[in-house]
């Protein structure tokens, strides 16, 4: 998963954006993130396709920026988990 970090200030993104909100700086540089800590996990039922029917959405921290990313299992919290891109959005294990 990429960030983006704004050179002036230091606020991280986890979109691209043009311009810093709080800095209004427009270079940033780009961060990789493969890792992140659990802060709270939640189980799906009945999603929409191409999801499986039954998956855990989990909110994690990486730099002070919290991510959602979806999971096989219930991830404990407080745990540090990898973060990929399989296509379709962000999978932790």
């Amino acid at each position: 998963m990429i960030q983006h970090k704004c050179n002036s200030c230091g606020r991280i993104y986890t979109a691209e954006v043009y311009f810093c909100s709080s800095c209004q700086g427009t270079e940033f540089s780009d961060l990789e993130t493969r890792e992140a800590t659990v802060v709270m996990s939640l189980q799906l039922f009945a999603t929409a396709a191409p999801y499986p029917d039954v998956y855990y959405v989990n909110l994690v921290e990486n730099n002070g920026t919290k991510i959602f990313c979806r999971s096989e299992k219930q991830l404990e919290k407080g745990k540090t988990i990898k973060i990929e891109d399989d296509g379709t959005g962000l999978v932790c294990s």
